[in-house]
């Protein structure tokens, strides 16, 4: 499935926990934007931040974590990714466990995938209004 995707904010930051609050306040921003509902514009900071996660898990030492944030009118989109030097993704239900449950649980569309030495992680919260 390709999501119609273009770019209104754009962040680079260390892999490391104390900037989750600054990934999360980026998606409630672009979320606005995107006139989600309040529970729509939580669940795109929680997919933020457990996309954060997930990344920081797979990523190699010192790298830096991309997102770039889209909206359009009832959906928030994310794309993410690091450098990682995994030859495979593991079994990401079984790996991720909790995360995983939760992420999948509240997105409309997730990618989570390998291409050039990065994991990318694509994925859309949407509105049901």
């Amino acid at each position: 499935m390709t999501i119609e995707f273009v770019k209104d904010v754009s962040l680079c930051v260390p892999s490391e926990p104390q900037y989750l609050r600054v990934i999360r306040q980026i998606a409630m921003v672009v979320g606005a934007k995107a006139d989600l509902p309040l529970d729509c514009l939580d669940e795109g900071q929680l997919a933020s931040d457990e996309a954060a996660n997930i990344l920081m898990k797979f990523a190699e030492p010192n790298a830096a974590l991309y997102f770039d944030w889209g909206s359009q009118p009832g959906a928030l989109h994310l794309r993410a990714r690091t450098r990682c030097l995994l030859p495979e993704l593991p079994d990401l239900p079984k790996t991720l466990e909790y995360a995983w449950v939760i992420i999948s649980a509240i997105t409309s569309h997730l990618d989570i995938f390998l291409a050039e030495d990065q994991v990318h992680i694509h994925l859309t919260v949407q509105s049901d209004i």
